[in-house]
């Protein structure tokens, strides 16, 4: 019985798709686990898997525009508690890099950091440059005193960062000290975190707050993972101005705001290769 020109047709297509799988097989691949594990990753940041063996296609695989606020020298009466007000109807978190003197000093405001699940990590205990890298052992004296007055207020155990003063490439420590300083942190997986956006507030007593705004807005440009740095320091009121206006920029840019509580070993491993952590 001869074939209907419709079965005809149904056997070509067949014939041309098996002849596709043939010739493209080689070069079709299901994702191995450790891909798999990467997406789950992504897909749950609330949830920190310090996993080994991120590959540079995990780096890839990220979709996220992801921003980092974070705040050092603080906290100060007036300024930090501001903020955590503008954090709070925003609905958004921050890190908070602060010295250990005035934790001791303003314990309630950083009780209230921790109840409203802020990040709160060590800056430095005393912020005086010549005392604080003096050498390798002033440093990690400096560094221990301020673990233990965050332990004090918050009665957990703090996370493995910190800011240095200046950050890690600053001027005033000396070459040999400074490298003798990260060759410990690394030794104690301390987490040394810098910033590849810099809100340009420590650059005179006050800043004006469109010059802030610009500035933010500026040096993001091209980065999609950004660490930004800024100050709430007693006299930085104007950079407290200025948290709304930046907070609503990245918001309706598309960015997801993250803390170091948040962050996802996949987040870590790509701020390490880009030189924002343990540069």
């Amino acid at each position: 019985m001869p074939l209907l020109k419709c079965d005809v047709m149904k056997r070509s297509r067949l014939f041309i798709f098996f002849v596709i799988i043939i010739l493209f097989f080689p070069y079709i691949r299901i994702a191995d686990a450790e891909e798999l594990e990467s997406v789950s990753c992504i897909n749950n940041y609330n949830m920190l898997v310090w996993d080994e063996g991120v590959t540079d296609r995990s780096y890839r695989m990220v979709p996220e525009k992801v921003v980092y606020l974070t705040f050092d020298d603080g906290p100060s009466v007036n300024n930090t508690s501001r903020i955590l007000d503008i954090l709070r109807d925003n609905n958004v978190n921050a890190t908070f890099f602060v010295v250990g003197t005035k934790v001791k000093s303003h314990p309630d405001i950083v009780k209230r950091m921790y109840m409203d699940n802020m990040s709160i990590a060590p800056h430095c205990n005393n912020h005086d440059y010549k005392k604080v890298y003096k050498s390798k052992d002033s440093f990690f004296e400096d560094y221990y005193s301020c673990m233990a007055s965050i332990r004090s207020v918050t009665n957990e155990k703090v996370k493995n960062f910190v800011r240095m003063p200046g950050g890690s490439t600053n001027t005033i420590c000396r070459t040999d000290v400074m490298k003798d300083i990260k060759g410990e942190l690394k030794e104690k997986d301390i987490y040394y975190i810098d910033w590849n956006v810099s809100s340009g507030d420590a650059s005179a007593y006050k800043v004006p707050k469109d010059k802030i705004e610009k500035n933010i807005v500026e040096y993001s440009k091209g980065w999609n993972t950004i660490v930004i740095l800024m100050h709430d320091a007693e006299a930085k009121t104007t950079t407290v101005d200025a948290l709304p206006n930046v907070i609503k920029y990245f918001k309706d840019n598309g960015y997801a705001f993250r803390t170091l509580d948040d962050m996802s070993k996949i987040e870590l491993n790509k701020m390490i290769k880009f030189g924002i952590v343990n540069k």
